[in-house]
């Protein structure tokens, strides 16, 4: 920990001696929380609290069995290599509230460590977290759609929440067609039978003009959804159609043969 102590500077021969002394550097802050933000610290894991809050779910594949297994693996045999980052906890003293690295943490009382590197950032904004998860790899679709939905009530454009992760302005508008699903296509979608977005959002599209049909096509349990049944769903719904328009033309004209 810095000690506060400056060292002699040599002498120079660059003739500013003659200013006289420069003015004497500030102190080491006062305040320890600003002394300890950028300060590698090694904090009691009984002191530090998962956030309720934060945007990963408990059902994201980082948090399995087989992956924390393997995080503790790697931590028995060279430790946390990257810190955690907390925040001191508003209502608790003396606690600290995991700001990212919640993996690390749950993987190192799993691996018996009493102690986990860290460093104190009270700044730690919500829009902070939700910023550093979306550009994370292995968010599910679900989390992702929440952190964008998140984003879009704290008043952000697309467009600017697009910028602020680094994808496309196409990319927020897919996943945040997830938070809004028809019935049918969303419990599939929230019991993984469908994971790819770029499905879910076609299918959205088609469930507007064919809910019947589409609504049919989703809750068969037996149905895969890949993007060589999306071609087949989508000839299948166009030839329909087809049908349904000549059908309706036939009936024109023979009202009009009658009257």
């Amino acid at each position: 920990m810095p000690n506060g102590k400056i060292k002699d500077k040599p002498q120079s021969n660059s003739g500013l001696s003659v200013l006289g002394d420069p003015p004497s550097l500030p102190a080491t802050p006062t305040d320890p929380v600003a002394a300890h933000k950028k300060e590698l610290l090694d904090l009691e894991l009984s002191l530090i609290d998962e956030d309720p809050q934060q945007p990963r779910r408990e059902d994201n594949p980082g948090f399995s069995e087989e992956k924390l297994n393997e995080l503790v693996k790697s931590i028995t045999r060279r430790g946390v290599k990257t810190p955690i980052s907390v925040h001191n906890h508003p209502e608790k003293p003396g606690r600290f509230i995991i700001n990212h690295g919640a993996r690390r943490f749950r993987a190192s009382k799993i691996a018996g460590k009493k102690t986990i590197p860290a460093h104190i950032d009270n700044d730690y904004t919500r829009t902070d977290q939700l910023t550093e998860n979306l550009l994370r790899e292995g968010n599910t679709p679900l989390e992702i759609a929440t952190a964008i939905g998140e984003f879009l009530k704290r008043g952000m454009k697309k467009k600017e929440i697009a910028e602020s992760i680094g994808k496309t302005a196409g990319y927020v508008t897919q996943y945040s067609s997830l938070l809004k699903l028809p019935k049918s296509i969303g419990t599939a979608f929230r019991n993984n039978r469908i994971t790819d977005v770029t499905i879910i959002y076609e299918l959205v599209q088609l469930h507007h003009d064919h809910p019947e049909e589409v609504d049919t096509w989703v809750n068969d349990e037996s149905q895969e959804f890949t993007r060589g049944s999306m071609k087949y769903l989508r000839i299948y719904l166009a030839q329909k159609e087809e049908e349904s328009e000549l059908v309706q033309s036939s009936l024109n004209m023979l009202d009009n043969t009658l009257f």
